[in-house]
């Protein structure tokens, strides 16, 4: 065999090695792990979008359920009282866009100031400032002293509750206060909290508007 052909053979053997061994570390390779997003310790809401079912927002005593489908799409869980059958669980794609924005957004909202909080509103009585929510009746706290809610959250603005899939018992409950005096800001106290937050503002102007543009449609 001439020297040529020879020097050719040896490199196909060798390429076909390379390609080999190649495939036997891919085969063999394990399979790479799906990443969780870990949550940042900074951020007000503790569990992540992905693994709430329902979000409930009470605006001035009304309340408004938010709800996921069986492909997980978000929609409004529009509620008729005097005839069930009316209920509208569906959205179109701008309401599902709408939705999932605010809601993406707020399970991310960052807590920037930390207050010590005590609660003086309620100090004589009357109801919490964001109960766990057994109805819209039971949205609509009682402040006895209204001149002491320096902060807005003993008659909170908006109250905002979430829950898990399948359970009934909130994962969160948020209740959205006064703005900061530089109106960039916002007060919110989680339930049964003595620290209280801050976060941007926009994060409530984002729930208001998600209402407001879903109460054109009805």
């Amino acid at each position: 065999m001439k020297v040529g052909s020879l020097k050719l053979v040896l490199i196909w053997v060798l390429l076909g090695s390379f390609a080999a061994f190649i495939f036997i570390t891919k085969k063999n390779a394990p399979v790479p792990q799906a990443v969780v997003e870990a949550r940042d310790s900074r951020w007000l809401v503790p569990v992540a979008v992905e693994d709430i079912g329902a979000i409930e927002i009470i605006l001035e005593g009304k309340s408004h359920r938010f709800e996921r489908d069986k492909q997980g799409a978000w929609f409004f869980h529009q509620q008729h009282a005097d005839n069930a059958q009316l209920n509208v669980h569906n959205a179109d794609a701008k309401q599902v866009e709408a939705i999932t924005f605010a809601f993406n957004m707020l399970t991310r909202a960052q807590r920037e100031q930390k207050i010590p909080y005590e609660d003086k509103c309620n100090s004589l009585g009357g109801s919490s400032a964001h109960p766990r929510h057994n109805g819209p009746e039971a949205a609509k706290p009682v402040c006895i002293n209204p001149s002491a809610d320096e902060y807005g959250v003993g008659m909170p603005a908006v109250l905002v509750i979430g829950y898990k899939a399948n359970e009934l018992q909130p994962a969160f409950n948020l209740a959205f206060g006064k703005a900061t005096p530089d109106s960039y800001s916002r007060y919110v106290l989680p339930f049964g909290s003595s620290i209280l937050y801050t976060v941007p503002n926009f994060q409530y102007t984002n729930l208001t508007d998600l209402i407001a543009s879903v109460n054109k449609k009805k």
